[in-house]
């Protein structure tokens, strides 16, 4: 393993409940698919993808920001404005694109 793995490692294990913060992944992308759902993604794919990109992006950006490790790197409010602004375009494009793919398989 290497320094920034050990580093990382070390600096969350005062957090404890090794069991539950191995299933965070999973609970992530379960919430996040849960907004994608919500938001109906056959309908109005590029809705629930933007959905879905902004609920990634929040959830998981509380929960590393949360995490010891990486609490001196955690950057600031235009740093992450910007992060979610590029989040949004990717999602917009990618929505596009999906709707494009659909509409061609089904036809």
């Amino acid at each position: 393993m290497g320094q920034i793995s050990f580093e990382v490692s070390a600096g969350g294990r005062s957090v404890g409940l090794r069991s539950f913060v191995g299933a965070i992944p999973g609970v992530v992308w379960l919430l996040s698919s849960a907004v994608m759902v919500a938001l109906d993604a056959r309908r109005r794919p590029v809705t629930a993808t933007i959905g879905y990109a902004a609920a990634l992006f929040v959830v998981s950006g509380w929960l590393r920001a949360g995490r010891p490790a990486f609490q001196p790197i955690v950057p600031g409010a235009p740093e992450m404005l910007a992060a979610l602004a590029l989040t949004v375009v990717a999602a917009v494009v990618g929505g596009q694109l999906a709707r494009r793919v659909a509409t061609r398989l089904t036809t």
